[in-house]
């Protein structure tokens, strides 16, 4: 009996087709997945970019200090800041012989002398990675200390005042200040120092102040009309902004 040849064309025909839908299938699930990928992203995003423009708007707002808290600082203090201010401001020195008296230095500062990457853009950028969600560097900077840059001896026996805003460096910037930090006639410092980094805690916030206490000096929270602060009194964290004054000089 004569069998009959199987049609292999038709057999290629139908495992053609099932090898067609099994490759629609996979391609489907997989542009699925990278459309799911890629909402869930931009959901994350959003809220990421939403929650940092909460935390800058507030942070915005802790910068501003309560009048009669500025006002004690200065007729306290800064008797020397205050009349020159005023005096600026009626315009009773000019700008150009104001400007003479500033000498700017066109770098970073921190605990050693390196380059170093710089994180976000405008008056939030840091030395932080993550610093506002910022993970991305934006540009290289050279970063040096204070004890390098400024010879400690010719501030001997003069009141000097500091002010650091460094997003979160702060104490790798005091690391490298040791010598003004130590100084016999203690330097009057301003520095806002922020627990949250919008990511993860600061991991220097108690030891900023840790740090000070330490070399003796007290702090007072200028944000709470000068309310005496103590390593206590930081948790939960308080408001960000921070004076520091020798403990065994009179200022109040």
């Amino acid at each position: 009996m004569n069998q009959s040849k199987p049609n292999y064309l038709i057999h290629c025909i139908y495992a053609g087709a099932v090898l067609l839908c099994m490759f629609l299938y996979v391609s489907y699930q997989v542009w699925n997945r990278v459309q799911i990928s890629n909402e869930i992203k931009a959901q994350n995003e959003e809220r990421r970019i939403n929650e940092a423009a909460k935390i800058l708007k507030e942070k915005k707002r802790q910068k501003y200090w309560r009048s009669s808290s500025f006002a004690l600082v200065e007729k306290t203090i800064f008797v020397s800041f205050y009349s020159i201010r005023k005096l600026y401001e009626s315009h009773k020195v000019s700008g150009d012989n104001f400007d003479k008296n500033i000498e700017v230095f066109p770098l970073a500062l921190g605990d050693r002398a390196e380059y170093k990457e710089i994180y976000g853009l405008s008056e939030t950028a840091s030395l932080v990675k993550g610093w506002m969600s910022e993970n991305k560097s934006t540009d290289i900077v050279y970063c040096s200390t204070m004890d390098n840059i400024l010879n400690v001896s010719d501030f001997k026996n003069k009141q000097i005042m500091f002010l650091i805003d460094v997003e979160g460096f702060e104490k790798k910037v005091l690391d490298g200040a040791i010598n003004f930090v130590k100084m016999q006639t203690k330097p009057i410092w301003i520095i806002e120092i922020i627990d949250n980094l919008y990511v993860e805690k600061n991991p220097d916030y108690i030891a900023t102040f840790k740090y000070f206490f330490d070399n003796d000096y007290l702090c007072f929270d200028i944000q709470d009309n000068l309310r005496q602060i103590n390593l206590q009194d930081l948790t939960p964290p308080r408001s960000s902004n921070f004076l520091f004054v020798d403990k065994n000089k009179s200022f109040f």
